[in-house]
C-alpha cells in the first residue's frame, strides 16, 4: 500500500517539483492503479489516488484584493456579484467567487479561476468586466492588487466549469434527476479514489462529528452569518515554508486535502502555490457550518498534517475567514467533476 503523498510527488503539473528546474528524481515516482472502487464513505481515509488526465499547469488562478471605501461596501458587492454572474458563463471560467472578510467588511477578495491562460485575457475584453471596472473605480480606497497562484489540489477534472458554478437551486420536480446525476458523478470519482480506513479511524472521525457542538463552543457563530443568513465558513490559510520544504509541504497538504473533502460538512479544500514565491502556499477550506469546520480540527488526517508540517513553517500560519457574497448556494461550492 503506497501512501497518498508518495503517489503525488511530481505527478501533478501544479506540484512545485514539476516546475522547470525541479529535481528529476521526483518525477520518477509512478502512480499506482486504483485498487478499490466504491462510493467514498464517511470515516474512510484516502490512502492512494491517481489523478485524472488534464493539466493544472494550464489553469490560471488569480486572487484580487480590494479595500473598499467605508460606506460603499454594499454597492461594491452588488456590482461585483453582477460581474461574477456574467463571468461564470464565460466558456473558459471555472470559478468566480466574491468574498468579504469577516473581521473587516471593507475588505473584499475576488477569486478568479480559468482553465487556460486565454481565459483571463478574454474576460478583460467582456462588456461586463468593463462595466464593473467603471462602476467600482471610485469605490476603492486603494488600488486593487492581484496575486497569481498555481493549483496543487484538486486534481484536473475536479474543478468544475461555469455550469457547475451556477447558483440556481434544483427545482423539486428535477430532484430525482439531480440525484441520479450525483450518483453518476460519485461513481466516476470512485475510479480514481483508493480508500482505506481502519475501524479506529472511522470511530475517531465519527466521534469528532458527534461532538461538533462542543468543539464549536469557541466559535463566534453570529459573526460568521451575514445579512443573507450564510452559515458557510470559508477560511484562507496562508503559509510560508522554510526553504527546501516546499515539496514535502505540498505532499502533506494534498494528502490532508484529499481526505478532508470526504468529510460530510466539507465543500472544498484547495491547495494553491503562489506563482511568484514557491515557499508561499494558500489552503482554501470551505465548510457548510462552523460545527463542521471545528470537527475538521479533530480528524486524524488533520492532526497528522499539523504534526508533520509544524517544522516546515517559516512563521506561524495566518488564517482569514470570509463570508461568501457569491455564490451563496452550497451546491455551487462543492468540489465536483468537470463537465468537459
Amino acid at each position: 500500500r503506497v501512501p497518498l503523498r508518495a503517489c503525488l510527488r511530481a505527478s501533478s503539473p501544479g506540484h512545485p517539483a514539476s516546475r522547470p528546474g525541479a529535481s528529476p528524481s521526483a518525477s520518477a515516482i509512478a502512480r499506482p492503479p486504483t485498487k478499490i472502487r466504491g462510493v467514498p464513505r464517511f470515516g474512510q481515509r484516502v490512502v492512494c489516488a491517481s489523478a485524472p488526465p488534464g493539466s493544472l499547469a494550464d489553469m490560471q488562478v488569480t486572487l484580487v484584493s480590494v479595500d473598499v471605501t467605508p460606506g460603499d461596501e454594499e454597492d461594491f458587492a452588488s456590482e461585483s456579484i453582477a460581474n461574477a454572474l456574467a463571468s461564470v458563463e464565460e466558456p473558459d471560467n471555472c470559478r468566480f467567487d466574491v468574498l468579504r472578510a469577516v473581521e473587516d467588511p471593507s475588505k473584499f477578495l475576488l477569486v478568479e479561476i480559468y482553465k487556460t491562460e486565454s481565459g483571463p485575457a478574454a474576460h478583460k475584453e467582456t462588456d461586463h468586466y468593463a462595466q464593473w471596472r467603471e462602476n467600482v473605480q471610485d469605490m476603492m480606497a486603494t488600488p486593487r492588487s492581484a496575486r497569481k497562484y498555481v493549483p496543487v489540489y484538486p486534481w484536473p477534472g475536479l474543478w468544475g466549469t461555469a455550469a457547475a458554478s451556477r447558483r440556481a437551486r434544483v427545482p423539486d420536480s428535477s430532484a430525482a434527476a439531480a440525484a441520479a446525476d450525483d450518483s453518476e458523478l460519485i461513481e466516476k470519482a470512485s475510479t480514481f479514489l483508493t480508500l482505506d480506513a481502519s475501524a479506529a479511524d472511522a470511530d475517531s472521525l465519527g466521534a469528532a462529528y458527534a461532538n461538533a457542538d462542543a468543539l464549536g463552543a469557541g466559535f463566534d457563530i453570529d459573526s460568521l452569518i451575514d445579512s443573507f443568513g450564510d452559515t458557510k465558513v470559508i477560511t484562507h490559510v496562508h503559509v510560508s515554508c522554510v526553504p527546501g520544504t516546499e515539496n514535502a509541504f505540498a505532499e502533506a497538504s494534498t494528502a490532508n486535502a484529499a481526505s478532508s473533502v470526504l468529510e460530510p460538512g466539507n465543500l472544498r479544500f484547495d491547495v494553491l502555490n503562489a506563482a511568484d514565491d514557491p515557499r508561499a502556499f494558500l489552503l482554501v477550506e470551505v465548510y457548510d457550518s462552523p460545527e463542521a469546520a471545528a470537527a475538521h480540527k479533530q480528524t486524524p488526517h488533520y492532526l497528522e498534517w499539523r504534526k508533520e508540517v509544524q517544522d516546515m513553517m517559516a512563521e506561524p500560519r495566518k488564517a482569514i475567514t470570509y463570508v461568501a457574497r457569491f455564490p451563496e448556494d452550497p451546491g455551487a461550492w462543492k468540489m465536483r467533476l468537470s463537465e468537459a
